[in-house]
């Protein structure tokens, strides 16, 4: 007489290894995917303040001309004197070219605050922070990888018509690394010229970790509580979780604050500083980045 098969016991559903494969994957993946996208904004960051440094050797490499240059070039502005609260209509041609050819909606707040040659500066010192700059689909959607990657061309455009308007300051400090500014120079002066710029964090998820919205870096405290006010209304949520929330927020920006504050200070002396407001209804992030460059008045004694 044959015996019957031997049959395993059956097993519950605790004892199935099955699919184990995939939630290993899961595990592993969320860390190293999250230490990549961080890789990806530091690698960012890092080439924007080679750019921002650029930006401020041409601005010096500008200041020490135009500050002493033909008045008749900027609409009779005094000489040697730097106007941050007058306006002017300086624009590039390839801000005119590119406007053609991807036009930009935010371009509509663009400004011009600031003399005729503070503008000519600023100009010389934004062009090579137009390959930084973000596009108007970016500041519009902060939360996608698809428009962190966006059009050359249209980031361009937002660049040199609108965004470095509000994300870009040129300041003249009184001496390297010193908090005060000064408006007026001297023909034997040593010029130093500091760029401030508003980096815009365009790689999502990790940007909450490394960057802030503009309110909280202009405001601190305030402006977190502020933005999260705002959000929270117009969602209709406003539960003990949020107000949680809330309390750790205004810890972490105040600590963002004390380190950022001067320089998002400076930004006030920009074109059209408001624009950046607006953009935190996206939640786009920023990381301000500053450099500075010295050089000796050009010294030459032109008689106009």
């Amino acid at each position: 007489m044959r015996r019957p098969p031997h049959r395993p016991p059956a097993r519950g559903l605790a004892a199935d290894a099955g699919g184990a494969a995939y939630v290993e994957f899961l595990i592993a993946f969320l860390p190293l995917f999250t230490l990549f996208l961080g890789m990806v904004q530091w690698a960012l960051m890092g080439a924007a303040d080679l750019v921002v440094q650029h930006a401020a050797s041409r601005a010096v490499r500008s200041a020490v001309v135009v500050l002493d240059d033909d008045p008749e070039r900027y609409d009779g502005a005094a000489r040697l004197r730097i106007d941050m609260d007058g306006s002017s209509d300086v624009q590039s041609p390839l801000t005119r070219v590119l406007g053609v050819a991807c036009p930009d909606p935010t371009a509509a707040f663009g400004g011009s605050r600031g003399g005729p040659r503070i503008a000519a500066i600023r100009q010389a010192a934004g062009f090579p922070l137009i390959a930084i700059a973000p596009s108007s689909a970016q500041l519009r959607d902060a939360d996608s990888v698809r428009t962190a990657i966006d059009d050359p061309a249209c980031r361009a455009t937002a660049g040199s018509t609108a965004y470095n308007a509000a994300a870009l300051a040129v300041t003249f400090p009184s001496a390297p690394g010193s908090s005060s500014l000064r408006t007026t120079f001297a023909r034997d002066d040593q010029v130093t010229a500091r760029v401030t710029y508003a980096f815009h964090c365009g790689v999502p998820l990790i940007n909450r970790l490394m960057c802030e919205t503009y309110p909280t870096l202009r405001h601190g405290a305030v402006g977190a509580l502020i933005e999260d006010v705002v959000r929270d209304v117009l969602s209709g949520r406003l539960s003990r979780e949020a107000g949680q929330r809330r309390i750790e927020r205004l810890r972490l920006s105040r600590d963002r604050h004390e380190r950022d504050g001067p320089a998002a200070e400076e930004l006030d002396s920009a074109a059209n500083a408001e624009m950046l407001y607006l953009t935190s209804l996206s939640g786009s992030r920023y990381k301000l980045l500053q450099s500075e460059a010295t050089m000796p008045m050009q010294g030459s004694r032109y008689e106009y």
